[in-house]
């Protein structure tokens, strides 16, 4: 699966697009719509380029989920898993309980994961990232 036009506009309504490298609250270099890799400080991007590096970022966010869940998921679910990769890699990592339960077939638990992960690399709750969970939360349990 790829990500619908639904799941992108849930990432743009969260990642806001600098075209200025930028340092986010755990101090990792970001520039456009949340790129991360290879950014230091001083880099420049386009419009254009920072569009097509979402593209890319969520072709690879999207891999991710493909590889992490074994079971059948909606549009809607995937597009929340998509944004939830995006955004904190969580998926691919060891202590993912949102995977464990959705690979188990316990949908409103993996669902109720999304929360868990509202803090920032430092361990600070954001206010933003819980709204921006809730949303990804709200999306998956539309089935």
């Amino acid at each position: 699966m790829t990500a619908s036009p639904v799941g992108i506009a849930l990432v743009k309504s969260f990642e806001s697009c600098r075209l200025v490298a930028y340092q986010d609250t755990g101090g990792v270099w970001t520039i456009g719509w949340g790129h991360t890799q290879g950014v230091k400080a001083g880099d420049t991007w386009t419009q254009a380029e920072a569009d097509s590096w979402l593209t890319v970022d969520l072709m690879h966010a999207a891999r991710d989920v493909n590889n992490a869940i074994r079971v059948g998921v909606t549009q809607n679910q995937f597009d929340a898993l998509v944004s939830f990769q995006f955004n904190t890699g969580g998926l691919t990592q060891e202590e993912c309980h949102l995977r464990t339960y959705l690979n188990a077939g316990q949908i409103a638990l993996a669902a109720g994961q999304f929360v868990m992960w509202d803090h920032d690399a430092t361990g600070k709750e954001l206010a933003g990232l819980k709204r921006r969970r809730l949303a990804e939360m709200q999306l998956f349990l539309k089935g």
